[in-house]
Formats: structure tokens, C-alpha cells, sequence
């Protein structure tokens, strides 16, 4: 969300969402000359409600001992676990494990290449957005490679800057989290997205459920309390050239 995604919270059914994929086109006229029609094509994408979840236990001597404020952090702790496995599937997730389809995934997204990280791989990395008439809001990437961003000067001329400074390249605010993989090789490579974060709509359907259960078997036996945490959420790309990715940079 704080890349700028489209959330749109209380759904109950599917939702369907349009998707431009052809535009009218426009004419010159002479006065008295009638247009000529032409249609704007759409698609559609599709929302629909996927399933994350955790399971744990609070033992009878915890929740003995334990004040609201401790009561508090457990649950906070136990929501960050599924708050970071959302995370993890806008990026990375994939239909066959019943996850959204995370962006990596998504067909169509733009590639590039970092292999040379150097400013002009940079400049040619964002093009490919400016081709497609999209200005990008951010970019993505893990820490190893926001190291080697933060240790690359943009020349050789005395007092360059670096390629990534106050956590910004190119002047878009740079996000460094190591939910962004590495892409997997002899050896590993890093990665870089760089896009329009609006053209990722996460729908939420109902709140973030945590419920207790003392009656488990196997928990009951012991006094201890089993907590469930359940969120049903999707997430799907509108435009996939609103995203051009680069997987072979130098870590």
C-alpha cells in the first residue's frame, strides 16, 4: 500500500475490473466533415478472494502472566506474519499456490537489464516505462542491491553522485525490502522493479480475523489457548507494461 496500490476494502463477491486494451483513435476534420467512429477495446480482470492464514498457541502460564500490553504485541506479531506473506505474493506469489499472481509472475511486465549497473542502464530501464506513456512512482528492490545502488557513482567526474542517494534513484522514492527474492543462479542475481504501483489493485474481503480457541484438542489438555489468523485478500495488475523488472544485477 505504501507504494501507491489501488485498495479496494469491503467486497463481497468477485470483482471484475475494466482493462483498456485498445484506444479510439482521433481525427482531423474540416469544417462540416463528419468523424469517423472508432471504439475503445476492453478486457477484464478479476478479483477474487484468496486465503492466508497462521495458526499458533499461548500457553496457560503466558496468558497467566501476561499483561494487555503483552496480550497486544502477541497479536501484532501474529498479523505481521501474515501481513509480510501478502507482501511475499504481490511479488512473487503464484495461482498454484493459491496465491495472487504476484507482479514476477504477471505475463506481459517489461524487462530490462542491470547486468552493466551503470546510469545509462538506468535511463534505458525507465524508457521502456516512458514508450509506454507511463510515468513510474517507485521502485522495488532488496538490500543487497540497493548496496551496490548506493556504492555505484553515476560518473567518473569528481563529486558524482551515486546511483541511488537519500533513498531515491532517479529521483523515484527507492523501497528496500527483503521480501523482493533474489532471482536463484550460479551465482544469485538481484532484482529491480521499477513501475506505476497504482496498476496494482489489492481487493480485501472482510477484516483481518483473530480468534481463539481454548477447546482445541491437543491444547485444551494443557490450559493453553489456540489463536487463528485469517485474511482474504487478491490482488491483480491492470497494465503489465506499467512494470519493467531486471533480474540479473550483480550481488
Amino acid at each position: 500500500k505504501s507504494l501507491g496500490a489501488r485498495v479496494l476494502t469491503g467486497l463481497r463477491g468477485d470483482t471484475v475490473l475494466p482493462k483498456q486494451t485498445g484506444a479510439s483513435t482521433a481525427y482531423w476534420i474540416a469544417e462540416g466533415d463528419a468523424l469517423t467512429e472508432s471504439n475503445t477495446a476492453y478486457s477484464s480482470v478479476k478479483l477474487e478472494p484468496k486465503h492466508v492464514g497462521a495458526l499458533t498457541a499461548l500457553s496457560r502460564q503466558l496468558i497467566q502472566q501476561s499483561n494487555p500490553a503483552i496480550e497486544q504485541l502477541v497479536r501484532d506479531d501474529f498479523a505481521a506474519v501474515v501481513s509480510l506473506a501478502v507482501d511475499k505474493a504481490l511479488l512473487h506469489g503464484t495461482a498454484v499456490a493459491k496465491q495472487p499472481v504476484g507482479i514476477l509472475n504477471v505475463s506481459g511486465i517489461q524487462t530490462a537489464s542491470l547486468a552493466t549497473l551503470d546510469w545509462a542502464a538506468v535511463v534505458a530501464m525507465l524508457e521502456k516505462l516512458g514508450l509506454e506513456n507511463i510515468t513510474p512512482n517507485a521502485i522495488v528492490t532488496h538490500a543487497k542491491v540497493a548496496t551496490k545502488l548506493q556504492t555505484t557513482l553515476k560518473d567518473d567526474v569528481a563529486g558524482a553522485a551515486y546511483l541511488m542517494q537519500s533513498g531515491r534513484v532517479a529521483d523515484l522514492p527507492t523501497h528496500v525490502t527483503n521480501q523482493l527474492d533474489a532471482k536463484t543462479g550460479t551465482p544469485a542475481t538481484g532484482r529491480l522493479i521499477a513501475g506505476d504501483f497504482s496498476q496494482l489493485v489489492i481487493g480485501e474481503w472482510g477484516a483481518t480475523e483473530v480468534l481463539a480457541n481454548p477447546y482445541a484438542a491437543g491444547y485444551y489438555e494443557k490450559g493453553d489457548v489456540q489463536l487463528r489468523i485469517m485474511h482474504s485478500m487478491d490482488g491483480v495488475v491492470r497494465h503489465p507494461k506499467a512494470f519493467v523488472v531486471a533480474d540479473d544485477i550483480t550481488i
